[in-house]
């Protein structure tokens, strides 16, 4: 039987200190009061996302852990993952609908690009105090992850190299639903056609190449494929005038 197709559904954190007025000097800042509206949100915004995942891989960064644990709290079991951390959640745990289920995981590649203090990890031991039960995940990241040096800096050949091993590392896992908690820069390095993210938005994407080996990622919700959509449902004479007027 045909192995059902790989969805990655791309996911940019929510609303942190940082996005308030330009306030990139915060070191690895927390999700704002609205940012952790917006992550609990997005149990209904994209209600077939949480339910359909088998996967959640996040950035180590606070704000995407706390993005994640939020967004996907309806199917996943958050509150071990929770149990002790000192970072605000302003919520009671939901229980969730597939305990157990659905596997949390943390990936040091996934982190920002640039390397002002907003978008550079903590060290391990640092986060780990946040969110003691992540501590076991935390300490099996590469050791200098957060260093924003070697292959961690913001030169364009690193992040290219960090967005290729992501796109590898997805296209192994047996998982078909995967969700990827990251970060609007760091975005734009996974897919081709990259329009600009809001906090907490999500996107589906498939890979062009399912059975062979490319590592190419495209939108399927995407900006570009609703105007395909919306070219395809017009008549002839309509599409004609519009490409006429764009071009």
């Amino acid at each position: 039987m045909a192995k059902e197709p790989q969805t990655i559904y791309l996911i940019r954190h929510a609303q942190a200190l940082h996005n308030v007025n330009d306030r990139y000097h915060i070191p690895d800042p927390p999700l704002t009061s609205l940012g952790l509206q917006q992550a609990r949100d997005f149990n209904t915004e994209y209600s077939d996302i949480p339910p359909s995942v088998d996967l959640i891989i996040s950035s180590p960064l606070i704000r995407t852990i706390q993005t994640s644990l939020l967004a996907f709290e309806s199917v996943l079991d958050t509150k071990p993952l929770r149990e002790g951390s000192d970072i605000d959640f302003e919520g009671d745990v939901v229980p969730p609908k597939k305990k157990g289920e659905v596997k949390f995981e943390l990936m040091a590649e996934l982190q920002e690009v640039s390397e002002m203090p907003c978008d550079t990890p903590s060290p391990a031991s640092e986060t780990s105090s946040h969110f003691p039960a992540l501590s076991t995940q935390l300490s099996s990241l590469p050791a200098n992850y957060h260093s924003k040096s070697g292959p961690w800096s913001s030169d364009e050949s690193a992040v290219r190299s960090r967005a290729a091993h992501v796109l590898r590392t997805l296209k192994a896992r047996s998982e078909r639903n995967i969700a990827i908690v990251t970060h609007g820069g760091f975005l734009a390095m996974l897919v081709k056609g990259f329009a600009g993210y809001g906090n907490a938005e999500a996107r589906r994407c498939v890979w062009r190449d399912e059975d062979g080996e490319g590592l190419e990622l495209r939108w399927v919700d995407g900006p570009e494929e609703k105007e395909e959509k919306k070219k395809e449902g017009m008549d002839e004479s309509v599409k004609r005038n519009v490409l006429e007027v764009k071009n």
